[in-house]
């Protein structure tokens, strides 16, 4: 599905707040294009990449797009670096001109629960390798 297209004038926004709000709604759309989703709603701003289906040739893709989009050279390992829409607009924002601090208070990205108690004992069962060759020890 094609999305709208992004004026890139809204780059040089003044605002901070309208700059960032910009840019997450452009990392979205771009996902949403490299994926095949055809709702915006469907790429959550605090769903990791790899959870919506990014691999490294897509997020190559993804860092080619916003590098064209932003006039901006990305590092390949952007979409790694920086998991989530949210946390990726967010460093857009700062590598924009004249940008040091992005808004006095970021779009909230939920925190990843472990389900793994602390003082709980870790036990190591058994381990094996079977190795060619006649090789035993």
């Amino acid at each position: 599905m094609e999305f709208e297209s992004v004026p890139a004038p809204r780059l040089t926004d003044p605002s901070d707040r309208e700059q960032f709000t910009f840019l997450l709604e452009l990392v979205r759309q771009q996902v949403a294009e490299i994926l095949g989703y055809t709702d915006l709603e469907d790429v959550a701003i605090g769903a990791p990449f790899v959870d919506l289906g990014l691999d490294s040739l897509t997020a190559l893709d993804l860092r080619d797009r916003l590098a064209a989009d932003c006039a901006l050279d990305l590092p390949s390992t952007a979409a790694f670096d920086y998991p989530t829409p949210a946390q990726l607009a967010e460093f857009l924002h700062f590598q924009m001109p004249g940008r040091s601090k992005v808004v006095d208070d970021p779009t909230p990205v939920p925190a990843v629960e472990h389900a793994s108690a602390a003082d709980e004992p870790i036990a190591i069962v058994g381990m094996a390798c079977r190795l060619p060759g006649g090789i035993e020890t």
